[in-house]
């Protein structure tokens, strides 16, 4: 009822996004402290059962509290005498009854812990069959058939949290694979494409990308990769697929396998990309693969008329014709673009962005940026700065950014000395 009155402050927030969107979540986290009993900040939302939160858009309302434990704070809970079981009535007063009555949704939005602590791992023990749907502890799954358990978000992914650091390593690429061990039980088992029960397309097939190292290593050599963008439509034409490439010590070839949908829909040749980064122990020579789609729809009928045409007219000159062109690709037409985005600006410098997009009608193989900037560029991301000429800067890519895909786009970034970001000029793309 006064200033600093939580779910009146949310409604106004909800309010004004639905004014705007009215398609949009709203997930509201907890206060720490209510009626005298504290919780982990951002958890408690006991009050919901005096004070529920209440949307002009109805079924839009998530709640989202945080749950962490004894390494993060040692509360009381964590020692009494019927730990850890004492945990599903900790969880129920503070919002697992929100989840466990109907009144709405729970997303919890954080948990973690770096999971060195035995109590922390006693503890994430329970918390794994509460997401899982055992209410009371009993062993039993208490959430009716057809209904999601409580849905998660696992804090935190990067690996700078000094509470729990994350699920990726200080190196941030490869992964604490004992947090992923431990989370995997309580991750959505979602239909494959193809499953009946998914409604996804069947799958028509599968379009294999060889991968292939110029040596074999001592040492295991890893690679990201992920399905990009093209005339082919993710979710219709493909799987869209993203993952970790691992070819073992010794090895020098490994497969990355993307599934073909069947859309039945007659439609010309279409492709997508394969785009690599992040490699670990080894260099990337190309970091993007073109696939193409061959539709199976629109073959041609065949000539209801079987009869042999007649020879046809001979050709009045008799020169032969030029050799064929060999690469019948045609060349690109159109341009590319470049775009300033201007960034953060404060005393000591300035940040922003420069977007290259290719405009022309085939993959571009290769691109050279240059601009005008009368300040010292400090540090630069996703592209080289390969020279400057008094106020010109030249800027290329990098392996992975290299080719662009009609309609693809690139960012390069960087960090300058104080100065105006209206200094930033003559912002040039060409195709190399």
């Amino acid at each position: 009822g006064g200033a600093n009155d939580w779910p009146a402050a949310a409604e106004r927030a909800a309010q004004a996004i639905h004014q705007v969107n009215s398609d949009w979540l709203i997930f509201v986290e907890g206060v720490g402290q209510y009626n005298g009993k504290t919780y982990w900040w951002g958890g408690a939302l006991a009050g919901v059962r005096d004070r529920p939160v209440q949307l002009s858009v109805p079924n839009k309302l998530v709640y989202s509290p945080h749950a962490y434990p004894n390494s993060i704070f040692a509360q009381d809970w964590f020692y009494e005498p019927d730990f850890p079981q004492n945990l599903y009535a900790v969880w129920r007063e503070n919002w697992g009854f929100i989840y466990e009555e109907n009144i709405a949704p729970i997303m919890l939005g954080e948990f973690g812990s770096k999971f060195v602590d035995p109590l922390d791992l006693e503890w994430f023990d329970e918390m794994k069959e509460y997401l899982q749907g055992d209410l009371n502890g009993d062993g039993n799954r208490d959430v009716s058939a057809g209904k999601f358990p409580i849905s998660w978000t696992y804090w935190s992914w990067n690996p700078n949290s000094g509470d729990t650091g994350g699920i990726l390593k200080d190196d941030w690429r490869s992964v604490h694979q004992n947090k992923v061990d431990l989370l995997k039980p309580a991750m959505a088992k979602l239909p494959k494409v193809g499953d009946a029960t998914g409604g996804g397309a069947p799958v028509a097939g599968v379009m294999e990308f060889p991968v292939t190292l110029d040596r074999s290593t001592t040492v295991d050599v890893s690679v990201d990769y992920a399905t990009g963008i093209g005339s082919a439509t993710a979710g219709a034409d493909y799987e869209n697929t993203s993952g970790t490439l691992t070819i073992p010590a010794g090895a020098t070839n490994a497969v990355i396998a993307v599934a073909l949908l069947d859309d039945d829909q007659a439609e010309s040749e279409e492709y997508f990309t394969l785009d690599l980064g992040g490699p670990v122990n080894a260099k990337l020579g190309n970091a993007q693969a073109f696939g193409s789609i061959i539709d199976d729809e629109s073959n041609p009928s065949p000539d209801p008329d079987p009869t042999p045409d007649p020879d046809p007219t001979p050709d009045p000159d008799p020169t032969p014709d030029p050799e064929p062109d060999p690469d019948p690709t045609p060349a690109p037409s159109g341009d590319l673009t470049a775009t300033f985005v201007a960034g953060n600006t404060w005393n000591s410098g300035f940040v922003g962005e420069i977007v290259i997009t290719n405009n022309t009608s085939q993959p571009v193989n290769g691109w050279e940026l240059s601009f005008d900037l009368p300040r010292t560029i400090s540090d630069s991301w996703n592209a080289t700065i390969t020279g400057k000429s008094g106020n010109t800067y030249t800027v290329e890519p990098l392996s992975w950014n290299r080719t662009l895909a009609p309609g693809q786009s690139a960012t390069f970034g960087f960090k300058a000395d104080p100065g105006r970001v209206s200094e930033v000029t003559n912002v040039q793309a060409v195709i190399k």
